[in-house]
């Protein structure tokens, strides 16, 4: 007989909230401009800490003082709806007891992150004051023109899983919302292709390449 693995267990079980999920806090390395807080949740079987590198040359570029979260802990490294709450809970925490002085959070998620994280801001939106998604899309459940936070759509043309058709569905969503570009929806629900930019490129050192 092949037991269950640990995350259908917990499925099963109902269990409502996260056993061990953590948060790697970085700190801001800007000290001026406006305080604000990023979240990042991890793709599937991917560790939480893999996303450093992209998170510490976020926080390089950004003029604003970025305080970044890097949730991790999910049972088998895999992002669930079960854990996904007290694993964000977790980092603002770890923020707030940090220093942080706002409540200007962001979210980011990869992959199979994404489309858990979109599930859980379309029931939670003021946990967050805008999503993005790499290597990831706003599914058909969740309408891009009716979204209850502002949403960054960013994929690559090599992305392989999430294929240019995807993002030229998202896009035409986009324009059907704004087709003059003159509205706030330009910076609200944005979609983006970035040339050269695979799936993996995300949680690994090459997407600074």
């Amino acid at each position: 007989m092949k037991l269950p693995s640990p995350a259908l267990v917990l499925l099963l079980c109902g269990l409502p909230h996260a056993l061990g999920t953590s948060c790697k806090l970085l700190r801001p390395t800007n000290t001026d401009g406006t305080e604000v807080g990023l979240i990042i949740v991890p793709g599937a079987y991917i560790k939480g800490t893999a996303y450093q590198p992209l998170a510490q040359t976020i926080q390089d570029l950004s003029p604003h003082k970025l305080w970044v979260g890097l949730t991790d802990g999910y049972v088998t490294d895999l992002p669930n709806p079960l854990e996904l709450s007290s694993a964000i809970q977790s980092c603002k925490q770890a923020m707030v007891q940090g220093g942080m002085k706002t409540d200007v959070f962001f979210i980011g998620a990869h992959s199979l992150g994404g489309t858990f994280l979109q599930m859980y801001l379309s029931d939670n939106p003021r946990q967050a004051k805008g999503m993005l998604l790499w290597g990831s899309y706003l599914t058909n459940s969740y309408p891009m023109a009716t979204f209850s936070v502002p949403v960054l759509t960013l994929n690559g043309d090599l992305d392989g899983l999430v294929r240019l058709g995807y993002s030229w569905k998202k896009y035409r969503e986009f324009v059907a919302i704004d087709a003059n570009f003159s509205s706030p929806a330009v910076y609200q629900k944005p979609v983006v292709v970035v040339p050269g930019l695979n799936h993996g490129h995300v949680s690994t050192t090459d997407i600074l390449h």
